[in-house]
Parts: C-alpha cells; sequence; structure tokens
C-alpha cells in the first residue's frame, strides 16, 4: 500500500463537465476499477496510468531536469508533479490523499515538449541520496550506512526507469491527442 498516483487522460469535454460538476471525478478514478467503463461523458476513457509509489521520485527528478529549483526555472511543472490546478477549491474533494488536479491542454502539451526532450540518462543524473533525504522524497528510506544508501539509489533508479517511459509515452499521446491530463493520489 501507500501513497500512489494515477493519471488519466480528459477530452475538452470531459474536462469541462468536470468542472461543472467536481463530483463525476469519482467516476473517472473509479471507472477502470470496475471494468465497466468504456466512455465518460460519451467519450472514450483512455486507460489511466497508474505511477504506483514511484510519482515523487519522478516528481523530484524532472524538477531537477527542468531547473524547476533554481534561478532558470521553466513552467512546465508544478509541486503536484504536473497539475496546474486543483479540480475545485470549493469543493470537498479527496481522493485518498487530497484532491485531485488537472493539467490543461496547453498545460499538457508544454510538459510533453519537456519530457520528448529528456532522456532517460539526463534524469537520472539527478538522483543523489543525501538531496533526497533533504527533500523528503516518498519512496527513500532512511539509511544507516554507504551501503544502504547506494541500495537505495540504485532501487529509485530501477524504480524510476521502469515508470518514467509509460509516463513519457502517456504525456506525448495526450498532448497529440488534444488531451488533458487528471492526477490523482490514493
Amino acid at each position: 500500500m501507500g501513497m500512489a498516483c494515477e493519471l488519466q487522460v480528459l477530452t475538452a469535454r470531459q474536462v469541462e463537465a468536470l468542472k461543472a460538476n467536481p463530483q463525476l471525478v469519482y467516476d473517472v478514478i473509479s471507472a477502470h476499477s470496475d471494468g465497466t467503463a468504456e466512455t465518460l461523458f460519451d467519450e472514450p476513457l483512455p486507460k489511466e496510468l497508474y505511477l504506483d509509489k514511484c510519482w515523487d521520485i519522478l516528481r523530484f527528478l524532472m524538477k531537477k531536469a527542468g531547473g524547476q529549483d533554481g534561478p532558470n526555472r521553466k513552467d512546465w511543472s508544478s509541486e503536484r508533479l504536473f497539475g496546474d490546478e486543483e479540480l475545485s477549491a470549493d469543493e470537498e474533494l479527496d481522493t485518498g490523499y487530497g484532491v485531485p488536479y488537472l493539467r490543461s491542454i496547453k498545460e499538457t502539451k508544454k510538459f510533453a515538449d519537456f519530457l520528448q526532450q529528456l532522456t532517460m540518462d539526463q534524469l537520472l543524473s539527478h538522483l543523489n541520496y543525501q538531496v533526497m533525504m533533504g527533500a523528503r522524497v516518498y519512496g527513500i528510506a532512511s539509511a544507516q550506512d554507504p551501503n544502504e544508501e547506494k541500495q537505495e539509489i540504485d532501487g529509485a533508479r530501477e524504480y524510476a526507469s521502469d515508470y518514467y517511459p509509460d509516463l513519457r509515452d502517456y504525456v506525448l499521446k495526450a498532448a497529440a491527442a488534444e488531451c488533458a491530463l487528471l492526477l490523482w493520489i490514493s
């Protein structure tokens, strides 16, 4: 168990429906778990992307790779991996660990442009046990000695290598289809 992250591609029409009725987010979140959702709001609902607990490691690495914590900060991301707005500030939505976030179509395209250029080697070059522990990256455990630190970084490297290609492909396809993304942690 733990804080797992999922993403769902949404069309412009689906985003507008969610904004008009934020409670529909629960239909989106449960759509694939019951195996019955092929459409939502009369439009196809593609399979969601499950990032497991790797989401915070990827967020940390992408922020470093994109200069998000430095003076050359770019405009593609936020603290919430890549959601540029809360689904609803007025509603008490909770998907387990807070409210879901949207990445608008425009912002999804910016994010896709960033990911298009980010190689696996560039991403993984930002793995640093001490910095990640200092940033309290979820999924990085406390180590008692250098061997344990190495094991943690090797595990994070493998974990990110497993999930980054899927994230990259998912975002690129969403942007190419002129879609937005919904992100939630449960």
